[in-house]
């Protein structure tokens, strides 16, 4: 691919997502209240999850929790 193809085609992208941004997800752009999610989800499973003396960033006692797994096989 020619370097000014590649060019042209990361603009033509960039623009296309730039001017799509609003007619792709929810109509609305208000930010839904954690009220209005919980009601249109029904009821909402939380879990527990274990993390004992694992590493981790932030507060232990955070209100929202972000457990990673991996395998680097």
């Amino acid at each position: 691919m020619k370097k000014g193809t590649a060019i042209i085609g990361m603009i033509v992208t960039f623009l296309g997502g730039y001017f799509l941004r609003g007619s792709v997800g929810p109509g609305s752009e208000e930010a839904a209240t954690p009220e209005a999610l919980q009601a249109a989800a029904g009821e909402v499973e939380r879990l527990r999850v274990p993390v004992g003396l694992s590493p981790f960033k932030g507060a232990r006692d955070a209100k929202v929790t972000i457990v990673e797994f991996s395998d680097f096989q």
